[in-house]
């Protein structure tokens, strides 16, 4: 079984994909999107001619009053997420692959800030800390007390992006996996908001945006879940991502029912 931490090519798309899949409720419970909502992985620019990509899109998932979703969805408030992956190495005791320098710390700027010339709503760096798997006779405690060592070591680096002047918001994730075990599935994991993003309040989202979003909807299949989390095939078409925290319709009119209740509120 290989991990996030034997792929260096990857290391950064198999933890965005894994973080999702497994711990996307840790972001989303804080933000200005409704317990509805989608994303999209690796959401390439080039669809409505810009450079780059965004690592996460998020947007709500409307409803009718039935609960029944709206298809497809207006795409009128988006947050982007920038993921940057680091990893600790046990042989060095030190993390890798920080990028602290004032180089690349500019670059990671200039990145969030291209992201704000789309007008998205809300823009957020997320910074990802992973492990070799924890091999112990107690594989559990031992993997909480390594993921506090990158915990600590991690606060410089994670200073060195100065964002706390900015509109940006940073959250931190950290996951030691078990020896033999998927990794995302067991454990230690750490999710911890740095600083929460402000409402950057400008014109809005691009229409080049909404529209390159609504035309990719449009051929999708409705999906099934309030909390959908989709990536590209190889024929670039979108295509759900199974996970184990997804909303189910069930439990979604279940909650509306007691939003409306007087005596639940």
């Amino acid at each position: 079984m290989r991990y996030s931490i034997d792929d260096a090519q990857n290391r950064e798309s198999i933890l965005a994909k894994m973080f999702m899949q497994n711990h996307a409720q840790e972001l989303t419970s804080r933000l200005n999107i409704s317990r509805a909502w989608w994303a999209i992985l690796q959401y390439d620019k080039s669809r409505y001619q810009r450079h780059g990509d965004v690592d996460i899109l998020f947007g709500c998932m409307h409803v009718d009053s039935m609960g029944d979703i709206i298809w497809p969805p207006p795409c009128d408030y988006l947050i982007a997420c920038e993921v940057k992956c680091s990893y600790y190495s046990d042989d060095k005791n030190e993390l890798k692959a920080t990028k602290k320098s004032p180089q690349k710390n500019r670059d990671i700027r200039l990145q969030l800030d291209d992201h704000k010339l789309d007008g998205y709503n809300q823009i957020i760096l997320i910074d990802m800390i992973t492990h070799a798997p924890e091999t112990s006779s107690n594989p559990w405690i031992d993997a909480v007390f390594k993921s506090d060592k990158s915990r600590n070591l991690a606060q410089e680096f994670l200073d060195s992006r100065n964002l706390a002047n900015s509109d940006y918001g940073h959250f931190l994730f950290l996951h030691t996996p078990i020896y033999g075990r998927q990794e995302g599935t067991a454990g230690s994991t750490t999710c911890e908001w740095k600083k929460m993003p402000r409402e950057i309040c400008e014109s809005g989202v691009n229409d080049n945006v909404k529209r390159s979003l609504i035309e990719l909807f449009a051929k999708t299949t409705v999906p099934l879940y309030y909390q959908s989390v989709f990536e590209f095939s190889e024929n670039d078409d979108l295509c759900l991502l199974p996970g184990n925290l997804l909303f189910s319709p069930t439990a979604f009119k279940s909650q509306m029912k007691l939003d409306d209740n007087p005596a639940t509120k």
